[in-house]
């Protein structure tokens, strides 16, 4: 599995845009049409993704 890595500025306005505390998650891995980011503490994925101008948002568990 490959180092997660610190969001750039611009994932780090959309962590922003979502109240989100871009300081707390790191960037697991970048797709085409989405960013799944991992909590520092508590080890959750949040995968948001830009589907048509619209964000979309999922929570799930690392395993």
């Amino acid at each position: 599995m490959k180092q997660e890595k610190r969001p750039v500025r611009k994932e780090k306005e959309l962590l922003e845009s979502r109240r989100l505390n871009p300081l707390n998650w790191l960037v697991e891995r970048r797709l085409k049409s989405s960013i799944v980011f991992l909590h520092k503490g508590s080890g959750n994925l949040k995968e948001i993704s830009n589907e048509g101008g619209v964000l979309k948002e999922e929570c799930y568990q690392k395993n």
